[in-house]
């Protein structure tokens, strides 16, 4: 999670993104289960593994529209 206050990351983990937002670990995860932010979820190891993009957490917090088509 070291990299979560790096500006420079384009995607965050739950963890990260939690971190990165200033909210918790739940809060991300009920975000994304109420679509209100988009999600990517990707292979990792066997397993599957959420990422969030950074321009997306920021949009939500803005509480400003996401377009997933132009992001």
């Amino acid at each position: 999670m070291s990299k979560a206050r790096n500006t420079e990351q384009v995607w965050f983990s739950i963890p990260d993104a939690a971190l990165y937002a200033g909210f918790s670990v739940s809060s991300i995860r009920k975000a994304l289960a109420l679509g209100l932010v988009p999600k990517k979820t990707v292979p990792l190891g066997g397993q599957k593994s959420v990422r969030i993009k950074r321009e997306h957490l920021d949009a939500w917090i803005q509480g400003t529209p996401i377009n997933e088509e132009a992001a």
